[in-house]
């Protein structure tokens, strides 16, 4: 696990989430994409990755997300 990492994943998980409510979600976006670079094994976070590429209207990459996180959790299926 990354150093600046918790117990459930990415410390940066309460700013994407708070942008994501904000409904900034180009923002959120870029910010799951660095605590993806951090940890790119981190399902949760493609998960939420691809929901915001899916609001934006991006389904090609919105599916990779999502298959990337299922091949990470089977269990999300």
């Amino acid at each position: 696990m990354h150093a600046s990492a918790g117990p459930r994943g990415s410390a940066f998980q309460p700013r994407q989430r708070l942008l994501s409510d904000r409904g900034q979600v180009a923002e959120a976006e870029a910010a799951w994409r660095l605590a993806l670079q951090h940890r790119p094994d981190f399902p949760e976070a493609l998960v939420v990755l691809g929901v915001a590429l899916r609001e934006q209207g991006r389904l090609t990459e919105a599916e990779d997300s999502l298959r990337r996180a299922l091949q990470l959790r089977p269990s999300f299926a």
